[in-house]
C-alpha cells in the first residue's frame, strides 16, 4: 500500500510550471467547450422533462457529448480538491502539530462536507425540491 506521505512527496516534486501548464490547458479546454456544455445541459433538461425527444443513436451521441463537455468541470473540481488537500494537510502538520495520519482528518472532514453538500445540491432537483430545502431536510 502506498503511504500518503509518498503520494504527497511525489506531488510536491512536480515543478510549479507543470501545474501552471495543466491549469492553463484546463482553462483553454473549458473555454472551448463552454458553449457545447451549455447546449448539452439545456438539452438534458428538456430531455428530462420529455424523455421521448431523443432515441436510438442520437441518444448515445447526446450522452457521449454531455459526458465530454463535463470533463473540464471535473478537472477543475479535482484541482480545487488537490490544492485544498495539500494546504489543509500542511496546516494540520505545521500549525496544529498533528502527525501519524491525524493531519489527514482535516481535509477529509472539510472537503468531505463540502463535496457532500455539493452532491446534495445537485441531487435536490431530481427529488423536486429546492437545494436549500434539501439541505434542511437532509
Amino acid at each position: 500500500m502506498v503511504a500518503w506521505e509518498k503520494v504527497v512527496g511525489l506531488v510536491g516534486r512536480v515543478p510549479p510550471a507543470v501545474w501552471a501548464v495543466v491549469m492553463v490547458a484546463n482553462v483553454v479546454l473549458t473555454v472551448l467547450t463552454w458553449s457545447v456544455a451549455r447546449r448539452r445541459m439545456r438539452w438534458a433538461g428538456q430531455r428530462a422533462a420529455d424523455p421521448t425527444l431523443v432515441s436510438g443513436g442520437a441518444k448515445t451521441r447526446d450522452t457521449a457529448l454531455t459526458v465530454a463537455s463535463m470533463i473540464p468541470a471535473g478537472l477543475f473540481w479535482a484541482m480545487v480538491l488537490t490544492g485544498s488537500f495539500h494546504g489543509l494537510v500542511a496546516f494540520g502538520r505545521e500549525v496544529l502539530g498533528w502527525q501519524d495520519g491525524w493531519e489527514y482528518l482535516i481535509p477529509g472532514t472539510l472537503d468531505g462536507v463540502s463535496v457532500t453538500f455539493a452532491f446534495l445540491a445537485f441531487c435536490a432537483p431530481y427529488d423536486s425540491v429546492a437545494p436549500v430545502r434539501g439541505f434542511l431536510l437532509a
